[in-house]
């Protein structure tokens, strides 16, 4: 739950970060923690530690997860994203297919450090030829301001409600949860007032496209990652 937890919660934030910065800066760099992380993790002592290190691998999928699509979309022209786009989604769901079943002979045979310790050379691969092959670099919003409070609020909010729904139906599970739903209408308004927002809520009161786009991949990531959590439980 901390990977999710650290990935979600940093999500909205550090893409504003990589429209204003670099995308392509991020990505290497959110390489370069999953790497270090993953090592970290496969050498982690205690459970506790264990889940500090997935929290900062976390940290570092997400600077992946919010620019990886992005810098798709930046490089390709119209007549060619959508291939491109359906090649790295493919990739994906290729990589969850595939990964549970490897991830099982490896705890089998080589134990759980070796899942951690097989990130290691594809993130050493991957930061060099990002750095090399990639030659743009993408900054849609290098003129804007960063907002720091709606940040704050969105992070905290979002990590109330998923702590919260996995203790259920606690009271103090229930205070969290009204909490962080409390925190996500007050972030609906600062974004609203915002010149820069990390996230334009207008998308999705003005683009109806958008908006059940993002309602079919919530009802499909939410089966998604159901279905899998509970088969790597089941297998």
């Amino acid at each position: 739950m901390s990977f999710l937890l650290a990935s979600l919660a940093v999500l909205l934030p550090i893409g504003k970060i990589a429209d204003m910065t670099g995308c392509k800066k991020v990505f290497i760099l959110g390489n370069i923690i999953v790497t270090i992380a993953s090592g970290l993790c496969a050498l982690a002592t205690s459970s506790g530690i264990l889940i500090g290190f997935r929290l900062l691998q976390g940290i570092g999928g997400s600077m992946m997860f919010a620019t990886g699509t992005a810098m798709i979309t930046s490089a390709f022209p119209p007549e060619r994203r959508g291939r491109a786009i359906g090649i790295n989604v493919s990739a994906v769901y290729l990589g969850l297919t595939l990964a549970p079943l490897q991830g099982g002979f490896l705890t089998d045979l080589l134990g759980w450090r070796s899942v951690f310790w097989l990130n290691i050379p594809f993130g050493l691969f991957v930061i060099p030829a990002t750095f090399y092959a990639i030659k743009s670099e993408w900054r849609d919003a290098a003129d804007e301001h960063f907002d720091v409070s709606g940040s704050l609020i969105y992070m905290i909010s979002i990590a109330l409600l998923m702590f919260s729904f996995s203790k259920l139906p606690a009271f103090s599970a229930i205070v969290m949860t009204f909490a962080g739903l409390s925190g996500m209408v007050l972030f609906i308004l600062n974004e609203k007032r915002f010149s820069f927002p990390i996230r334009d809520i207008n998308l999705f009161t003005d683009n109806r496209v958008f908006a059940y786009s993002n309602l079919a991949a919530l009802i499909n990531y939410a089966t998604t990652f159901a279905v899998t959590f509970l088969l790597s439980l089941y297998l």
